[in-house]
C-alpha cells in the first residue's frame, strides 16, 4: 500500500514538474520571439501560457503578451493584459516598463521616466530597459539626452538584437539633429550586428529620401515592411516619394496605410504638416478628409484607454513577497535538476496540463478578427498560387483576382501543427516558409482580404504541402 502511495506521489511530481518545464519553454519560446521583433508568434506562444493554473506564469503571460500586444499597437489590448498581470501577482521591473512605454503613447514621458528610472534602480545596468529609458527621451524630442543614454547602455552586457537596435536609434537621433554623417556610420553599425533590423533599414530609406536617391529609398522601405509588418513610417516614407514623383494614386495608397498603422503617440493633424511636400495636396478635401478623421478617431481612442490610474504601490509589488517567489523559483529549480533524467520523455511529448484553444476561434483571437465579419471561401476573390509544394526558407507568391479589387489589407496565416505565423503582406504578395514541424507536411494557409469601404472580411483556407 504504502509503495503504491510512493508511486502515485512520484508520478503526481513528475507530472507538475513537467508542466513547469513545458510553461519555462513557452516563456522562454515568446520571449526570444519578442526579441526578434516577432510580435505576433509572441501573442500566439504568451497566449497559450496564459492557460496555466500557476499565478507566476500565467502573469507573466499577460505582462509579456502587453509587451508584444504594445509593440503592434493593440492598445487596448496591452493595457487590459497589464491590469490581468498587476491582479494576479507583483513583476515589479517588467509592470514598471510596460506602464512606462505605455505611458509613452500619451505622451506622458515625465511620468513615464519616472517608471522606468525606477525599473533601473531595481534592475541596474539592463541594456533592456536603459535602451526603453533611451527612447522614452527620443520620443520627448530630447535627442541629446538619448543619445547620452544610448551611448551607456552600449557598454552593458546585451544580445545582438538589443545592440543593433541601441545603434539604430543613435542613427535616428542623429538624423533628428541632422547630423547626416554620424547617422549613416550608426546604420550600418545596426547592420553588423543584425541585417534584419527593420527599425535599421527604416532609418536608411529615410536618410536616402532626404539625398535624393528615391529608387534606393523604396528598397530599403519594402524591406523594412517585408521584414516586420508593425512598421508604419516605411509607409510614410513612401507615400512622400510618391508625392515628389507626383504620383497621387500611390500616395494616398501608402498615407492611409501610414495613418491607420501609426501609435497614438505620433501626431498627424492638419496643422502640424510643415514638410514643404505636403503643399501638393495640402488643400485636396480627400487629403483635409483623411487627416481630420484620423485626428478624430486618435482622440476618441486616447479618451478611451485613459480608464485608470496606476499605484505605485500594486506597480512595485511587496518585495518581500517578491523574495518569496524567487526561493521557491529556487526550490523547483534544484527539484527539477534532480528529477530532470527522469522526465525527459515526459516533457518531450510536451504532457503540459494547459487548456488550449483549438481551430480557427485562436486564429480569429491572435490576429484581433472579428469572427462575426469573416466570410468563409467567396466567389467575391480568388487567391491564386505560384505553387503548393514548397520548402522551408522559400518565399512563396501569390496574386488576387476578383470583383472590384479596392482592397484595403491582406492577412496571410500559416498553421504549423499548433504553431501560427502570420504577418500583413498587403505590400509583397508573398509568404516565408518557417521550419517548423508540421503534421504529414501539410501547412495549413489563411487568407484574410480585407476591402476598402466594407466591413467584411473575405477567408480563403489552402493547404500547401512542403518537400524535404
Amino acid at each position: 500500500m504504502i509503495f503504491l502511495l510512493c508511486i502515485v506521489i512520484a508520478i503526481i511530481i513528475l507530472s507538475i514538474i513537467g508542466k513547469m518545464l513545458y510553461s519555462n519553454f513557452l516563456l522562454f519560446n515568446g520571449i526570444n520571439f519578442l526579441n526578434k521583433g516577432d510580435n505576433i508568434k509572441a501573442i500566439d506562444i504568451f497566449s497559450k501560457l496564459s492557460y496555466s493554473h500557476v499565478k507566476y506564469y500565467k502573469s507573466l503571460a499577460y505582462s509579456s503578451r502587453a509587451t508584444a500586444r504594445l509593440n503592434i499597437g493593440m492598445y487596448k489590448e496591452s493595457f487590459d493584459d497589464l491590469l490581468k498581470s498587476l491582479n494576479l501577482m507583483k513583476v515589479p521591473e517588467g509592470n514598471l516598463v510596460s506602464v512606462a512605454r505605455l505611458l509613452g503613447m500619451f505622451k506622458e514621458y515625465d511620468i513615464a521616466i519616472k517608471y522606468i528610472s525606477k525599473a533601473n534602480e531595481l534592475k541596474p545596468k539592463s541594456s533592456t530597459i536603459n535602451f526603453y529609458l533611451g527612447r522614452i527621451y527620443y520620443q520627448k524630442g530630447e535627442y541629446e539626452k538619448a543619445i547620452e543614454i544610448f551611448n551607456t547602455t552600449l557598454q552593458y552586457d546585451s544580445v545582438k538584437n538589443i545592440k543593433s537596435q541601441i545603434y539604430s536609434s543613435l542613427a535616428e537621433s542623429y538624423f533628428k539633429l541632422k547630423d547626416f554623417d554620424k547617422a549613416t556610420s550608426y546604420i550600418f553599425k545596426s547592420f553588423d550586428f543584425n541585417t534584419q533590423n527593420s527599425n535599421a533599414h527604416r532609418a536608411y530609406a529615410n536618410l536616402l529620401k532626404l539625398q535624393g536617391n528615391l529608387l534606393k529609398a523604396k528598397d530599403e522601405a519594402i524591406k523594412a515592411i517585408e521584414i516586420s509588418s508593425n512598421q508604419y513610417i516605411p509607409y510614410r516614407i513612401l507615400a512622400e516619394i510618391n508625392l515628389i514623383e507626383e504620383n497621387y494614386t500611390d500616395f494616398y495608397t501608402n498615407f492611409r496605410k501610414y495613418l491607420k498603422r501609426k501609435p497614438l503617440s505620433e501626431e498627424f493633424d492638419y496643422e502640424s504638416i510643415n514638410d514643404s511636400i505636403y503643399d501638393k495636396v495640402r488643400n485636396h478635401d480627400q487629403f483635409k478628409i483623411l487627416i481630420e478623421n484620423n485626428t478624430k478617431e486618435t482622440i476618441a481612442l486616447l479618451n478611451n484607454l485613459k480608464i485608470g490610474i496606476f499605484d505605485d504601490n500594486k506597480l512595485l509589488g511587496d518585495h518581500n513577497n517578491k523574495k518569496n517567489n524567487n526561493k521557491i523559483i529556487l526550490i523547483a529549480t534544484s527539484i527539477l535538476i534532480i528529477l530532470i533524467a527522469l522526465i525527459l520523455n515526459l516533457y518531450s511529448t510536451k504532457s503540459n496540463g494547459i487548456k488550449t484553444v483549438s481551430g480557427m476561434d485562436r486564429v480569429y483571437a491572435v490576429y484581433n478578427l472579428d469572427k462575426n465579419k469573416v466570410i468563409k471561401n467567396s466567389n467575391k476573390y480568388n487567391v491564386i498560387w505560384q505553387t503548393t509544394n514548397v520548402k522551408a526558407g522559400e518565399k512563396i507568391n501569390f496574386k488576387i483576382e476578383g470583383q472590384k479589387l479596392n482592397i484595403n489589407k491582406i492577412l496571410a496565416v500559416q498553421k504549423y501543427g499548433d504553431i501560427l505565423a502570420g504577418s500583413d503582406v498587403s505590400v509583397n504578395n508573398h509568404i516565408g516558409i518557417d521550419s517548423f514541424k508540421t503534421t504529414n507536411n501539410k501547412i495549413n494557409v489563411y487568407v484574410f482580404i480585407e476591402p476598402k469601404n466594407e466591413t467584411n472580411i473575405y477567408e480563403y483556407d489552402y493547404t500547401l504541402t512542403e518537400y524535404n
